[in-house]
């Protein structure tokens, strides 16, 4: 048996408009509620990933596909999900195709269901009374090229695209702006070290940091500016994350200065979502289409 896992995401989120469904992933947003559903093969280890992990291998497959299909986030600015409810699992043959009436007529049901519980243990009679913000980013193709590039059996991948979707999800809240700019951190260390992975000698042997940036450098348009921006966070993160230090006070002055209280949507986005753009280019020759529910 697989899982067939739902989530209905709020109203604090930004949203691309375009619906994207394949047999195994549903992206489906409207100005009246946004919601996904994925399925997970019963053999993805979903059990191994801690409370604290709030989405599932395939989930993070395709929401970060979703947040990296912008191609200039520095004018078009973030997509965020904002998780309005846990994921419903749901026990479902191997051979499921969402793309099926059946399994339309499930999801429905489900959600229908999931949305009830969910509103009266919050509160409110619905998701939201707020029409949701949806706004004319990418397009079904690009994301269907990031997640045929992303692997979600590699935890270094999934480690590094959940703590983006994270990022993203706390630029909406203003009173937690460091820890997005910290998950953003994380995220691009593991772009960063997945990218001088794939460029290794194929024994396990990572790359250097040098490679890498001159990989970034000379193979995109906009690679000596992202590059240059990188090293400069480095020591700003540096003191940031160790707040017995001197200098802790003035790295979170820097921190604050460089995100410039905009919601994470200037340098450092750009940067976090330009390196993952890149790093799954590169990928991308390396992982099969999806033909199938599993790939």
């Amino acid at each position: 048996m697989a899982l067939l896992i739902i989530r209905a995401f709020g109203e604090r989120g930004r949203y691309p408009m375009f619906r994207f469904e394949t047999p195994a992933h549903l992206y489906i947003p409207s100005s009246d509620g946004v919601y996904g559903a994925v399925l997970e093969p019963a053999a993805s280890g979903l059990h191994e990933f801690p409370e604290v992990a709030w989405y599932s291998p395939q989930e993070i497959r395709l929401y970060a596909a979703t947040t990296l299909v912008g191609e200039r986030m520095e004018h078009e600015g973030w997509v965020t999900f904002e998780p309005w409810s846990g994921g419903h699992p749901i026990e479902v043959p191997n051979d499921t195709n969402l793309l099926a009436d059946d399994s339309r007529n499930l999801i429905t049901s489900e959600l229908a269901t999931l949305v009830d519980v969910t509103a009266r243990h919050a509160g409110t009679r619905r998701v939201s009374d707020v029409p949701y913000e949806l706004v004319a980013i990418g397009d079904p193709y690009r994301c269907q090229r990031l997640v045929d590039a992303i692997d979600p059996t590699d935890d270094l991948c999934l480690r590094g695209l959940s703590k983006l979707i994270t990022a993203a999800a706390l630029t909406r809240h203003f009173a937690f702006m460091e820890e997005a700019a910290l998950a953003a951190y994380i995220s691009l260390e593991a772009a960063l070290s997945l990218l001088r992975r794939q460029m290794g000698d194929g024994d396990g042997d990572a790359t250097s940091y040098d490679d890498a940036f001159e990989y970034l450098r000379t193979r995109f348009p906009t690679g000596s500016r992202l590059v240059d921006f990188m090293k400069d966070l480095y020591e700003v993160r540096t003191m940031i994350v160790h707040p017995t230090s001197s200098t802790a006070r003035t790295g979170v002055r820097l921190c604050l200065r460089t995100i410039a209280m905009k919601r994470l949507s200037g340098s450092l986005c750009s940067t976090v979502t330009s390196c993952w753009a890149n790093c799954l280019k590169k990928l991308l020759p390396n992982r099969p289409k999806l033909s199938a529910p599993f790939v």
